[in-house]
């Protein structure tokens, strides 16, 4: 058996150690369906909406990185989307101001953000729409998550936030 020269291994070492040093501070790629999960994070009524948050939280080895609106569709009973509710994409809301929701969010393993979903109650109006269920598409994803429920919107479209760090602040 030959021996290694100290100087070769502790080489070797110091090669290997900058690497995965240089990997960990590599930045983070983009999120992929398969690594986040979707859930609902709370809702809130009042000042004429109906605002509901829904948590995503990344399931996987490695930090990725989400940017912009999950693209929401609202569903009839049949499943199919609800032509007259339309959806808006917005930065600020009643749960999240503007200030808080710049730029591309980067969620460690085990890590959350959120969006927000907004609903109009219209203070009376009779131009109401009823859904069934939203379906959220995370963005850079392809894989939808459904929430069933009762989501009502009148006098006005249904707003979603971009994503924002952290945990829901509905919870």
């Amino acid at each position: 058996m030959r021996a290694i020269p100290i100087a070769l291994a502790l080489g070797i070492v110091a090669a290997v150690t900058a690497g995965a040093r240089a990997q960990d501070q590599a930045p983070a790629g983009p999120c992929s369906g398969l690594n986040l999960k979707i859930d609902s994070g709370g809702q809130d009524a009042g000042e004429g909406k109906n605002a509901f948050a829904y948590k995503i939280t990344n399931i996987g080895a490695k930090p990725c990185t989400l940017d912009g609106h999950p693209r929401v569709e609202l569903l009839d009973p049949k499943g199919q989307p609800v032509q007259d509710m339309p959806v808006e994409e917005t930065t600020a809301s009643a749960v999240v101001s503007a200030e808080d929701s710049a730029g591309p969010v980067t969620v460690p393993p085990g890590g959350e953000a959120f969006f927000a979903v907004e609903f109009p109650t219209g203070g009376g109006s009779a131009d109401c729409r009823n859904a069934v269920e939203l379906r959220a598409t995370l963005p850079g994803t392809s894989m939808p998550a459904t929430f069933a429920g009762s989501f009502t919107a009148c006098g006005g479209p249904v707003r979603v936030t971009q994503i924002n760090p952290g945990a829901s602040p509905l919870e």
